[in-house]
């Protein structure tokens, strides 16, 4: 979908831009499958449908750092899906979207699947545990002034023509920009996170304040006392 001046970066680019910072976002419709990824310096990659390259994907995230808003629930479940279950079609990729949505433990979609235990440790932040509070993605654009905020246009369960798979795709964009604005604005929480991470050899950085006090508790108690 190129229209409105904007364009992917080339094969070329995405190999030569390794050890970024990007942004995904993902939109599933019974129709239409979506994954945008945004460069923090600049530049845009898509995948529609799904039939298509999973080597170009699989590059992209295992060789930057990724931000995400609820990728630890959503969206990464979704990746390793579409990356280590090919076979899995749009509609069954839906549905299993609604469970996560609905809360379905992502541990027990993997395990239906075939794939715990057998996934690789990507680089990964999901900034949605570092924000004060459990709200929307809107609600904290519209707490640091994003300049548009949106809410999905249409029901996830409809199938959309085309205009609507076209306003879906601004949307998705959209989505990118804001959780761009809401990791910069988090840069000191993530800053603290990576740091303590360094000290107690644990990944503390998708985790909230009362998430890292728990690991850092259980992680002591294991270096410290042998306690498991």
């Amino acid at each position: 979908m190129e229209s409105e001046g904007l364009t992917q970066l080339s094969d070329r680019e995405i190999f030569d831009r390794k050890n970024e910072e990007v942004v995904l976002d993902i939109e599933i419709y019974p129709n239409y499958f979506l994954i945008c990824i945004e460069y923090i310096k600049g530049g845009k990659v898509w995948f529609e449908g799904t039939e298509f390259n999973r080597r170009k994907l699989r590059w992209i995230i295992e060789n930057n750092l990724v931000y995400t808003f609820n990728g630890n629930k959503f969206d990464f479940i979704i990746l390793n899906l579409c990356i280590y279950r090919p076979e899995l079609t749009i509609w069954e990729l839906q549905d299993i979207a609604g469970r996560l949505i609905n809360g379905s433990w992502p541990s027990d979609i993997y395990k239906e699947y075939g794939i715990y235990g057998n996934l690789p440790v990507y680089n990964h932040v999901d900034i949605i545990e570092l924000a004060v509070g459990k709200n929307s993605l809107k609600t904290y654009a519209g707490r640091i002034h994003a300049p548009y905020m949106q809410d999905l246009p249409y029901s996830p369960y409809i199938e959309l023509t085309e205009e609507q798979k076209y306003e879906v795709f601004k949307y998705c964009w959209n989505d990118t920009g804001n959780t761009k604005l809401l990791k910069q604005f988090l840069q000191p929480q993530i800053k603290i996170r990576e740091t303590m991470s360094l000290n107690y050899g644990v990944d503390l950085r998708s985790k909230s304040d009362a998430q890292i006090a728990a690991a850092v508790i259980v992680q002591e108690l294991r270096r410290k006392h042998n306690v498991y």
